[in-house]
């Protein structure tokens, strides 16, 4: 394969997932939260945002590594389909996992040190 026909592929298939995400962003999400249906499925299954998004995405990896390891030859455009979905999920999933990381509260440096008589004493170290 030429590197300009890859350059295409991968034009393509990126514009594939865009598209796609757009369609699916009219049907699912919310225009101030892209991550809002999968959002209510975690609330509603009691589970973090990157479980309920990793159990949507898992019957799409495994339909494709079932392709993989199939000895039948699948049709390009059901590739197509599987790879785009498959990528629109590692899109949000990196949407979700960026959400989660901004999310968690700063590392705080104060201490409580116990006195003998049970009293607690705050410590906040200076730097140095």
């Amino acid at each position: 394969m030429r590197a300009l026909r890859f350059e295409q592929i991968v034009n393509e298939q990126l514009e594939q997932v865009r598209s796609k995400m757009g369609q699916k962003a009219a049907e699912y999400a919310k225009p101030d939260d892209p991550l809002h249906t999968i959002r209510k499925s975690a609330q509603m299954q009691e589970i973090t945002l990157l479980e309920a998004l990793s159990g949507m995405m898992a019957p799409v990896a495994a339909n494709i590594f079932d392709m993989i390891q199939s000895s039948q030859q699948h049709p390009l455009g059901v590739w197509d389909k599987k790879i785009t979905s498959l990528m629109s999920y590692l899109a949000l999933l990196r949407t979700a996992v960026e959400e989660e990381q901004i999310a968690e509260p700063p590392a705080t440096t104060s201490l409580t040190i116990q006195g003998v008589a049970g009293e607690n004493f705050p410590y906040e170290p200076t730097a140095s």
